[in-house]
């Protein structure tokens, strides 16, 4: 027997390839279809689960090897339990007893073949796997010859090869394991119980037995039952088309169904023939494993729990003993040990769950339990045993969860989330999962983690929907968990039926009733059709649990958010808003329907293409649909160590007058009770403080408003104002704040007016400045060494610029003894052209900065490289404005890239309407040169005054720029060529000179070029860098606190 007729076996045992064969006669390779599609396990899984089989199978016959006495008293203490008989009296009956009598051995001789057997079992558990197989999907040839294999389902002989292809392995092991086919069986009865519940498999046997491909030959009757009514329903399907055809006169069509009616009928007819013979295949193929089965009925109960327990006490305890009666006492004192401490935890945490009204299924208002010293000492003892026990089985799985539900009554959510998180990767069913990732969502809303709670609870609806969706989510799919609050959540939903975003408000505890009653007040809200509240548009319960609908105000944002994005409101602004909350109030409390749950939180601000604030108040008639969590907040004396959703909901009780608290001297809440929330809510807004403890002194100083909000914060609601009175003094206040506004606009429009005529002036000499500024250049146009700026058309001036004139000279180290990318020394003519008299300045970078909102890209980016701890460092927040070295504006500009210089040179080529840009490589050494050939302009050595570089003697000199024209000029006029920043080129650099020191590359084709050329040096550089002849090269996104550039200007 090979690998692949081990896994044909395998699969055949469990699929039941003979009763597939018998029903598939006619059916060509549908069945093996169904399985490509559905039964979609690798080699790799097979083989997988055939070696953890032969685990189950070599630690049941262990357990089943060991003495009665001693069995007997295993097995009860671990399983408490009559598991002895049912469990491993069928090794000894079936297997030990005949074995040692075929071998001739007397009763006297079991003990020591018992105690042989059990050692050479305990040693087989160390050894490697003995069952492999590759990540791969099964084939079609090996899928189809499940159907059609006629071997024999016997594997031990193959299990014994592959053992003793590992090692030697004792013949009389070989032998007891061969007896009867015991091991294969084994094997083979555990293979089958672990993948016949997997869902994949059983999608693969619900897709076949509806295809009539498969059925349950175990009971007949119920068999032929299914497999008639499919054919029937054929049967019924073709009847119907036929009729189709005959009315539409297609009668080869009809003569076509009519044979497959027949082969139908036929079918029908053959079913009980059919039948029989797919149950005489399956008993004559498995009949050996029937028989087996049949012995050992309760091992697949096992699978589930016990064997998990068994195994894992024989693990920690070591398995490997030196004389099974000792082992099997440890054992067992260990595994007691270990179930003593299981059930006095789960007696602990039952208990805890009954003392305060807490279950498995966590609930938004567990939070509010008021829990003792003594209650909590338990708690963390609960914690402390769960954490020492072992998490193997389905009892560790209940105990996590309940231990999660405690913890969130706690406000540990952090404890409470990672227990539900492990529940829910280790739940034993589908089930249990779903309960954990509502568990989840519970507690992930409290720290306001929407994305993930929403993740946890779609997965909950996934697995039962009727259980755990707070609305009809196929009404109204979910798309965004908005917020959650002391009432419910809140969901961003598409209307499948009018395909619009619409809002769902589910609540946690809802008010059962008849539709039209619990949700009587929203209902007149949505007939009052009030401009202040968003249109409802569908109510509903959902399982039990109600929900509300209501359109969606799309770019909204709550009160509380709008405080935290833009501040609190100025004063008209906040009285406008208030005048629209009194009225959307007024309105309803006409129609008898108070809000008892104003805050800010319940208020939407959205911006009208006027640009003023539009207010929506929500949730209005609904606090009789859901009770709110603000009454448990109320009597809850212990505030801190809550989560953030709990801490929310404590907050909202500062909006909430006495009468909301349970002081019965005031009666029950009513209108009034909405005119003290009012009050609150705008002393919020204005101030941006809390409402618990209001004070005048925040407020603007208006005597109006102020009296005004005390008065709607008295704690009688007889003394307060009705909401029409505070609409009369808002009003009133709002139109005397307007006049004087309008009066103050009135005076800004006349400075204004007076500000635009003395600017518009200023404009008109700007003007005749410039024209007088261009009649002298042209007057002294091109003539060398004449200094000039260019008017900027919004009338500054652009940088100093100096006419160099044309001329021939020699480029490169003409002294002989540079650098090889100083050569080869030629001679280069250039025209005349204008050069910046200095590098460019900070204050020129600005004022290109704040007339265009340039960003840099060390602005957009990671930052700029700057000099620290004596290293260039990449700093996130270092560029032109912070160099990390102090600069003043006339100073050069770094930490500028390439880019960035270019963008600027665009800039000031749009402003004067003349063309700047980088000079080139020649450009620059010609005119730094200034017509001499010495390493400096000024001759060969570097001097302690001449130039702002590395140890020049400078008091710059290795820690910063130097203001430009702190040295003297060379004889065209240019100020510090050499050292200060590196100033950009617009030639691509090249190792050696091969004609591009003469090229200027266009800014499109920059990406093109690895390195421009940079020139001069800079302050950190020494003086053999700052020679005029010394060549550079980077990228053009480089950017450093020693980059800097001049332009030049093309006539």
């Amino acid at each position: 027997m090979s690998s692949t007729t081990l896994i044909q076996t395998g699969l055949r045992t469990l699929l039941g390839g003979a009763i597939i064969e018998i029903l598939a006669e006619k059916a060509g390779n549908k069945a093996v279809d169904i399985l490509k599609e559905h039964f979609s396990f690798s080699a790799f899984e097979i083989a997988n689960t055939f070696q953890t089989s032969y685990g189950y199978a070599l630690w049941a016959i262990g357990v089943g090897l060991a003495a009665p006495e001693q069995k007997l008293a295993f097995l009860q203490k671990l399983t408490k339990s009559k598991l002895s008989r049912e469990f491993s009296d069928p090794i000894e009956l079936h297997y030990l007893r005949p074995f040692a009598a075929q071998r001739g051995l007397s009763d006297e001789a079991l003990p020591a073949l018992r105690t042989q057997l059990i050692e050479q079992i305990n040693d087989l558990k160390t050894w490697p796997p003995i069952f492999v197989g590759e990540k791969r999907p099964l084939t079609e040839a090996e899928l189809g010859a499940v159907i059609s294999h006629q071997g024999s389902l016997a594997i031990t002989d193959f299990v014994l090869e592959q053992l003793r292809s590992v090692a030697a392995l004792d013949e009389t092991l070989a032998a007891f394991f061969g007896f009867q086919e015991m091991l294969g069986n084994a094997i083979l009865h555990f293979f089958v119980e672990q993948l016949r519940n997997e869902p994949r498999a059983q999608t693969t046997f619900a897709v076949l037995q509806r295809e009539g491909l498969w059925a349950d030959v175990r009971e007949m009757k119920s068999a032929q039952e299914q497999l008639v009514a499919q054919i029937q329903q054929q049967l019924d399907e073709q009847n119907a088309q036929a009729m189709q055809a005959l009315k539409s006169g297609n009668f080869a069509a009809v003569t076509q169904i009519t044979q497959q009616l027949q082969s139908l009928q036929q079918s029908i007819d053959e079913v009980p023939e059919r039948l029989q013979a797919a149950q005489d295949a399956w008993q004559r193929s498995h009949q050996s494993l029937i028989a087996f089965a049949q012995q050992f009925e309760r091992w697949a109960s096992l699978l589930d729990e016990k064997v998990e327990q068994v195994l894992e006490a024989m693990d920690e305890l070591g398995g490997q003993l030196g004389a099974v009666q000792v082992g099997v006492q440890a054992n067992l004192e260990k595994t007691a040990e270990v179930l003593d401490e299981v059930g006095e935890l789960k007696q602990l945490l039952v208990q805890l769950l009954a003392r305060f009204e807490l279950s498995v299924q966590v609930k938004p208002q567990d939070e509010f339990t008021q829990h003792s010293r003594k209650s909590l000492a338990l708690i963390q003892q609960a914690f402390a045993k769960l954490k020492r026990l072992p998490m193997a089985n389905s009892q560790s799985h209940q105990l996590v969860m309940m231990a999660g539900s405690v913890a969130s009554s706690t406000g540990d959510i952090a404890e409470a989330e990672r227990l539900f998180i492990q529940a829910r990767d280790s739940a034993p069913s589908q089930a249990d999962k779903g309960l954990a990732c509502f568990n989840l969502f519970q507690v992930r809303v409290r720290r306001k983690a929407y994305a993930e709670a929403l993740a946890d609870l779609q997965v909950a609806i996934g697995i039962n929907p009727q259980r755990y969706a707070l609305h009809n989510v196929e009404k109204y799919p979910i798309q965004q968990l908005l917020g959650a609050g002391g009432m419910g959540c809140v969901f961003l939903c598409q209307d499948q039926w009018r395909k619009n975003d619409v809002v769902v408000k589910c609540f946690w505890e809802g008010c059962q009733g008849q539709r039209e009653v619990v949700f009587k007040e929203a209902l007149i809200m949505r007939d009052l059709e009030s401009p202040y509240v968003p249109l409802p548009l569908d109510y509903d319960y959902y399982e039990g649990r109600p929900y509300f609908v209501t359109e969606y105000i799309k770019g909204a944002l709550d009160g509380e958010a709008w405080l935290a994005a833009h501040g609190k409101l100025d004063l008209q602004t906040g009285l406008e808003v208030a005048l629209q909350v009194a009225q959307g109030l007024a309105k309803a409390h006409q129609a008898g329907v108070s809000h008892l749950d104003l805050k800010p939180a319940n208020l939407l601000f959205q911006i009208s293409p006027q640009g003023n604030i539009l207010v929506k108040i929500i949730d209005f008639g609904l606090a009789r649909v859901a009770t709110s969590l603000k009454q448990q907040a109320a009597v809850t004396s212990v505030r801190s160590g809550k989560s953030l959703l709990i801490q929310s909901i404590f907050g909202t009780l500062d909006y909430a007058p006495p009468e909301q608290w349970g002081e019965t001297q005031y009666g029950p809440p009513s209108a009034k009770s909405d005119v003290y929330a009012f009050g609150a809510s705008l002393y919020r807004l204005l101030t941006l403080e809390s409402p618990r403890f209001p004070h005048p002194s925040e407020l603007p100083e208006v005597p109006e408003l102020q009296a005004l909000l005390l008065d709607c914060l008295k704690p009688n609601p007889a003394k307060r104002p009705t909401i029409e009175e505070v609409i009369t003094r808002l009003s009133n206040l709002l139109e005397r704040i307007k006049k004087e506004a309008q009066v103050e606009k009135a005076e800004l429009a006349k400075r204004q007016a007076e500000e635009q005529r003395k600017s518009q002036q200023k404009a008109q000499q700007a003007e005749l400045a410039k024209r007088q500024a261009e009649e002298a250049r042209k007057r002294n146009e091109q003539k060398p060494g004449t200094v000039f700026r260019d008017r900027l058309k919004y009338g500054s001036e652009g940088p100093e610029m100096v006419w160099i004139p044309a001329g021939r000279f020699w480029m490169g180290y003409i002294r002989g003894t540079g650098s090889s990318n100083e050569q080869p020394v030629h001679e280069v003519s250039v025209d005349g052209f204008a050069m910046g008299r200095y590098p460019i300045t900070v204050g020129e970078f600005r004022q290109f900065v704040e007339a265009t909102g340039y960003k840099t890209a060390a602005e957009k980016g990671e930052g700029s490289y700057v000099w620290k701890d004596n290293k260039w460092k990449l700093v996130k927040n270092a560029n032109w404005r912070n160099p990390y070295f102090p600069q003043q504006d006339n100073q050069p500009v770094v930490c500028i890239c390439w880019y960035d210089v270019v963008a600027y040179a665009e800039w000031l080529t749009k402003q004067t309407g003349q063309q700047y840009r980088l000079p080139t490589e020649a450009e620059w050494e010609y005119a730094a040169r200034a017509g001499t050939e010495t390493d400096y302009w000024w001759g060969n050595d570097i001097g302690k005054t001449r130039a702002n570089c590395g140890y020049s003697g400078s008091q710059w000199s290795n820690k910063q720029t130097s203001p430009v024209g702190s040295f003297e000029q060379n004889p065209f006029g240019l100020y510090d060529t050499a050292g200060n920043v590196w100033e950009w080129t617009c030639s691509a650099y090249e190792d050696r000179y091969n004609g591009n020191e003469q090229q200027c590359v266009d800014k499109k084709n920059a990406n093109s070029v690895g390195r421009f050329a940079a020139r001069g040096a800079s302050w950190l550089n020494g003086a053999g860098r700052a020679r005029t002849a010394y060549r550079f090269g980077d990228s053009p996104a480089t950017r450093g606190g020693h980059y800097g550039a001049r332009f030049v200007m093309i006539p």
